[in-house]
């Protein structure tokens, strides 16, 4: 009975301890989906969630795996305890940016009706990072809270449609060339929603301002889609680790930045 009373002292003492005004803080569980580039896989995203994991911010607990058709196969639910992760995985990894940002509005839409989501933080990487920001245009009924796009091409990719040094932006951002990838996201601009952005890029420094893969120009031509519509800023970043794929292999300053940006750690 002395050892019940005892107990019972301290809880009280605790609960008058709390200063006034003084709220329990909940954690933050808006859930934070990964979306890989052209022909990405687990791999490719699995490092970035390592990094959040490991720094104690957040957890995967769902896997969404699109098939070549579209279909959605899911897998773990959405903890409510902790901020839970969301890995994408399309079987079919060469679609192009189009396709897979249709599927992942389609994930979106899923997510709302399933699981009762009506807001994401969201990451993705190369055409990963293309079909967050299209997704987000989409008109779906979730908004974004919190955008890490790395190494977008949203303008051109080397190789393919572009190279170096050929696009070029003028002093309000917008790019000399206006390529087909590029018009669709500006034709549908004013129906983006997320809160804020963070745009990284890479630059090897190797006299052709790319990543490898994807120009500067290219990447930073996102700005000139989202002005006046979103908190928005720019991370480069420079030398070997800049190339395209090492930007989300276990890259410290990409690591850093994500946390700091997404859950302030």
């Amino acid at each position: 009975m002395r050892l019940i009373k005892r107990l019972l002292l301290v809880v009280v003492i605790l609960l008058v301890g709390l200063a006034p005004g003084t709220q329990l803080v909940e954690a933050d569980t808006t859930p934070t989906i990964f979306v890989h580039g052209y022909r990405g896989t687990a791999f490719s995203t699995d490092q970035l969630i390592e990094g959040a994991e490991a720094a104690g911010v957040a957890k995967r607990s769902m896997v969404i795996t699109v098939s070549p058709t579209g279909q959605l196969d899911v897998r773990g639910t959405l903890h409510t305890t902790a901020a839970p992760i969301i890995q994408v995985i399309f079987q079919n990894n060469t679609a192009g940016e189009e396709v897979d940002s249709q599927w992942l509005a389609k994930i979106f839409t899923m997510l709302h009706e399933r699981y009762g989501v009506v807001k994401l933080n969201a990451v993705g990487h190369s055409m990963g990072a293309y079909a967050v920001i299209a997704a987000a245009m989409a008109q779906t009924p979730i908004e974004l809270e919190k955008v890490v796009a790395i190494a977008g091409p949203y303008d051109g990719l080397l190789g393919w449609n572009d190279q170096p040094h050929q696009l070029q932006l003028a002093a309000d951002g917008r790019p000399n060339l206006i390529r087909p990838e590029y018009a669709r996201l500006l034709k549908n601009r004013t129906h983006f929603r997320a809160k804020s952005v963070l745009n990284i890029y890479g630059n090897v420094q190797d006299g052709t301002d790319t990543d490898t893969v994807v120009s500067v120009n290219s990447a930073l031509s996102l700005g000139y889609l989202l002005r006046g519509l979103t908190k928005y800023q720019t991370l480069e970043v420079t030398g070997p680790h800049a190339q395209h794929s090492q930007l989300h292999e276990h890259n410290v300053t990409v690591d850093r930045a994500m946390l700091q940006f997404i859950w302030g750690k």
